[in-house]
Formats: structure tokens, sequence, C-alpha cells
């Protein structure tokens, strides 16, 4: 999957968060919204770094990485929040 905001085939992770918005007429909208973590945009991020830097050490992390890989990426969803708009 390319990332939208570099282009680079580098999105290592997609959350899909619950999203509500106001559409024109005034009523709730509710649906998802897709956050994706890039390998070159979020290396810098504090919440994205640590899933970034597994994948650099390990390019396909194997089962000894599985518990640690999973606490990073848990603290990356915890954190993310749906851009604005639609």
């Amino acid at each position: 999957m390319r990332c939208p905001r570099c282009r680079a085939d580098e999105v290592l992770a997609v959350a899909r968060l619950p999203h509500t918005w106001t559409n024109a007429s005034g009523g709730q909208v509710r649906g998802l919204r897709e956050v994706l973590l890039c390998a070159r945009c979020d290396a810098g991020d504090p919440l994205a770094g640590p899933v970034v830097a597994c994948f650099a050490r390990h390019s396909r992390p194997g089962p000894e990485h599985a518990a640690g890989l999973a606490a990073a990426l848990r603290r990356w969803v915890e954190g993310t929040r749906p851009a604005e708009g639609p």
C-alpha cells in the first residue's frame, strides 16, 4: 500500500477508528477513518517510532518479536486520532 503523504510503498499498519462528524444538514454521521503508519513519514513520531524501528531492525519480525511489536502497535493505536473532516 502506498502512503498518501509521501507516496512511498512503506505503510506498515492501518488503524480503522470510529469517527463521527456533522454533515451539511446538521446531522451526525458515524463511520470509520483510516490512519496509516508509514515507515518514512512516522519514523520520528514518539508513538509510531518503536513500530518503525522494529521493522527497520527486522524486515520480517518473527514470533520472538510478537509481544514487543504487539505492545508497540497497541500504544500507537491508542494514541492515534483521525484527521479532522469527513
